[in-house]
């Protein structure tokens, strides 16, 4: 207004989009460009959502969250530790659900620029979703690491297993990491956090013995410093979904025995070594 210019204001309409019947829409959806992956159990208001992200880290403020999750049901359950921050542009791994590695004190960062992230498989059917990410490339050949991959499987309406396969090279840590939006309670290979009636349950089938903290008041992380290979395998169940978990490993393979809370039994295995995963759901009957 110094200068005696003066602007109309401009209207934009957003596009013409038909009305359609929540019935005849997917519940998953990839955005390629950005390597998000969305699913959802149904398009209820009660549905269970996640998010698992493998593309690329190409621009100066994205974030360096290859191979994270979040997860909600009625509330956040597990979330971006960028929720709660002041900019929302937090972009240290720490912040996000993925496994972080540490190096002489110092986090292996992922690098921008690097050739992107590897979501080598997606599926989803009527009973579940999954996805296969190879985050080795993103660290561009950083001589700590030598295999960053994630499965993420998600056995609809309510429950999640996630299944890490890092290799590492002599004294590096493998810091399994979950951000959640309230304090929660730990009990040896179990994380628990509730929000009202909504519940996550996370139980750590592999490696056991490890001791995870509450730190920062903001995230869980779980160290692992012994050799240079981590298979970590962990079931998330949301508001009670999970009724026990066991292992059920194969040769070659670390798995898990799942009973659901609607009776139904699933048996999951994933390769040690290649990538892929078999599932095995039963009903009662």
């Amino acid at each position: 207004s110094g200068y005696g210019h003066s602007y109309a204001p401009r209207t934009y309409q957003p596009p013409a989009v038909p009305v359609t019947a929540g019935g005849e829409l997917s519940t998953a959806y990839r955005g390629e460009g950005s390597g998000q992956w969305m699913t959802r159990s149904s398009w209820q208001t009660d549905a269970t959502y996640a998010n698992f992200i493998c593309g690329p880290y190409s621009e100066s403020h994205a974030h360096r969250d290859q191979c994270s999750f979040v997860i909600h049901r009625g509330s956040w359950l597990a979330y971006d530790g960028n929720v709660a921050s002041h900019s929302g542009i937090e972009q240290d791994e720490f912040m996000h659900n993925l496994v972080r590695l540490m190096h002489d004190g110092s986090t292996v960062t992922q690098v921008e620029g690097a050739p992107r992230c590897n979501m080598r498989a997606l599926a989803d059917t009527e009973h579940y979703s999954y996805g296969v990410a190879q985050a080795t490339p993103i660290y561009n050949g950083k001589p700590q690491v030598a295999k960053v991959e994630r499965e993420f499987l998600f056995i609809k309406p309510a429950t999640f297993v996630v299944f890490d396969r890092v290799e590492v090279s002599p004294g590096t840590s493998r810091i399994w990491t979950l951000n959640l939006p309230g304090e929660p309670t730990l009990e040896g290979e179990r994380i628990g956090y509730a929000n009202g009636s909504n519940r996550l349950d996370v139980l750590r089938l592999a490696p056991v013995g490890l001791s995870s903290t509450w730190v920062a008041g903001s995230r869980v992380e779980t160290v692992h410093s012994v050799g240079t290979q981590s298979l970590f395998l962990h079931v998330l169940g949301t508001n009670g979904s999970v009724g026990a978990a066991t292992r059920a490993d194969a040769s070659g393979q670390t798995g898990a025995l799942i009973t659901l809370a609607d009776g139904r039994s699933a048996t999951v295995r994933f390769s040690n070594t290649g990538t892929g995963a078999t599932l095995e759901l039963r009903a009662p009957n």
